[in-house]
């Protein structure tokens, strides 16, 4: 489960109703399509998804390189 408030415009009361729904992590709100459902009833935004994304992205790389169950 991530931290989805880091995300500019989502505050505490979002992500209890995004993880109501399900999403509780920066893969599952980047993989989301602003377009469609579920993210149109949530209220989702482009934004959000955009740095969903980038959070995404920049965990994939941290993880580059180290041996699996590496904590360094």
């Amino acid at each position: 489960m991530d931290d989805l408030t880091r995300i500019s415009g989502i505050g505490k009361a979002t992500a209890k109703t995004l993880a109501a729904a399900g999403v509780t992590s920066f893969a599952q709100l980047a993989a989301l399509n602003v377009d469609q459902e579920p993210a149109k009833e949530l209220g989702v935004k482009a934004s959000w998804i955009s740095e969903a994304a980038k959070h995404v992205s920049e965990a994939s790389q941290d993880t580059k390189g180290k041996p699996l169950g590496s904590d360094h």
